[in-house]
């Protein structure tokens, strides 16, 4: 009888153990799907800010070609006002003096718009480059 309740309690002790085992290794289970949806999660966002980042450059390059066509647009503003001016100078007429003043109006408007595209390059450079920043930081998590 003594040896049959030491194997019997040898038995209890070993299911006990392999019971505490299971409890530990379904706890481990459950943290590491959490840990799946979180990295999931993580996922979805980091392409989220690819895509962001994505239409920032598309927009950055509209930028430049804009900013690059209200270049041109000034220094042909440009020349035709210096034209305008040493045309003036040799016998100035009244329609000539309204032409340059015209002509001066349209190059102060074009330096101003100039000068508002690149605030708009520059501030969507910014966002790209923090947008960067961002994406790399939840890459990192990502791998961690």
């Amino acid at each position: 009888l003594h040896v049959e309740t030491t194997k019997r309690e040898t038995a209890e002790s070993k299911l006990s153990k392999a019971l505490e085992r299971l409890a530990s290794s379904d706890t481990k289970i459950a943290s590491l799907s959490l840990d799946i949806e979180r990295h999931r999660t993580e996922a979805a966002l980091l392409k989220v800010q690819v895509s962001q980042l994505s239409e920032a450059e598309k927009e950055i390059s509209r930028l430049e070609v804009v900013i690059s066509n209200t270049k041109a647009e000034h220094e042909s503003a440009q020349a035709r006002q210096r034209e305008l001016f040493l045309s003036t100078t040799s016998g100035s007429s009244a329609e000539q003096r309204v032409k340059l003043v015209t002509l001066a109006a349209e190059v102060a408007t074009l330096t101003k718009q100039l000068t508002e595209e690149k605030t708009k390059a520059t501030e969507f450079e910014l966002k790209l480059q923090a947008a960067q920043i961002e994406a790399s930081a939840l890459n990192d998590l990502v791998e961690r």
